[in-house]
């Protein structure tokens, strides 16, 4: 059973990542009618026998001039396995965003989130010469347990922080938080883990380190 679990949370990450391409939450399938929890929008998969839980709309969390980062932890469930995700979606004119790590520091420490899942590059035209094609980039990465703690409670810990995305040709750009939109997403994604989810077991599917 764990096992089978463990492909149907593989395949259905593949496919959401390819189909979404606005909000990253947009198109989470549901086979009945998707429920809320706060902030919390809860999607079930009968077919699958899972849950999805993510966060409502609330725009971009980060921005940089004409680009805008949006980052967000997610749940995949069962009775009792979950899977912790963390989604990552950078856009804006131009070439498209191809990152290999994002530095977050606070004034209670340093995180870095390294990415090595395959990335998902959306490409069209902006209507407008002078910004060129408006590009989208989203990845999702699987996290274990102890990392999803850890990234939840840095933000918890650190009310101010500076955020720069690393990309793959050695680039780096400091992103602002929009308001505090990153802390309210990250703030009610763990509020909602620890009320409903901390009992679940950990399926472990996450390889290596992508945040230390």
């Amino acid at each position: 059973m764990k096992r089978i679990f463990i492909l149907l949370v593989i395949t259905s990450i593949f496919f959401t990542s390819c189909v979404t391409t606005a909000n990253p939450n947009a198109n989470v399938f549901s086979s009945s009618a998707k429920t809320t929890n706060g902030n919390m929008i809860i999607s079930v998969d009968e077919f699958e026998g899972t849950n999805t839980s993510v966060h409502k709309d609330i725009g971009i969390g980060f921005e940089s001039g004409l680009v805008g980062l949006y980052l967000e932890p997610l749940f995949k469930y069962d009775n009792t396995n979950i899977s912790f995700l963390l989604r990552t979606k950078v856009t804006g004119f131009g070439d498209a965003y191809k990152f290999s790590k994002i530095i977050i520091i606070g004034d209670n420490g340093k995180l870095t989130i390294n990415y090595t899942a395959p990335q998902h590059i959306e490409s069209k035209y902006s209507g407008s010469v002078l910004l060129g094609n408006e590009s989208e980039t989203t990845v999702t990465e699987i996290l274990s347990k102890e990392e999803y703690i850890k990234i939840s409670q840095f933000f918890e810990e650190n009310p101010k922080i500076r955020l720069a995305v690393y990309t793959q040709d050695n680039y780096a750009n400091e992103f602002k938080e929009y308001s505090s939109r990153a802390h309210k997403i990250f703030s009610d994604a763990y509020s909602f883990y620890q009320e409903n989810l901390s009992d679940k077991a950990d399926i472990g599917l996450a390889s290596g380190i992508t945040i230390r």
